[in-house]
């Protein structure tokens, strides 16, 4: 499954990521504004680990954002339980620096894409 917007792909992750990832997520900046459980340092160990967690559930629950075909980011959805149980938790990061692909504008774009994808 893919979800293509605007040029941005969302899709499930796939072990053969774990590299992207751990370049991505190894960021104090990223895991500042994550939850206190993210790792920091975060090691490709980190990323194979938490791929291979992620990759059973069905429905997917955590999607590789891709632009330019570079995985840049992942964004998630955490369904809350008991009397919260119709809720779900979004978050998302992507990479401060995608490789020299996005300019900082680009990053923006992408940024308010995101934002608007979670609205939808």
């Amino acid at each position: 499954m893919e979800i293509l917007f605007e040029g941005i792909i969302l899709r499930p992750w796939s072990l053969n990521d774990a590299a992207h990832l751990a370049e991505i997520a190894n960021n104090k900046n990223i895991a500042d504004n994550l939850q206190d459980l993210f790792p920091n340092p975060y090691s490709i160990k980190d990323a194979r680990k938490w791929i291979r967690t992620v990759i059973p559930v069905e429905p997917p629950h955590n999607f590789a954002i891709l632009s330019g075909g570079v995985v840049v980011g992942n964004i998630g959805f955490l369904p809350k339980e008991n009397i919260y149980r119709k809720n779900v938790e979004i978050g998302y990061f992507i990479s401060e620096s995608t490789g020299g692909r996005e300019s900082r504008p680009g990053q923006l774009r992408l940024s308010q894409h995101m934002r608007s994808v979670i609205l939808i």
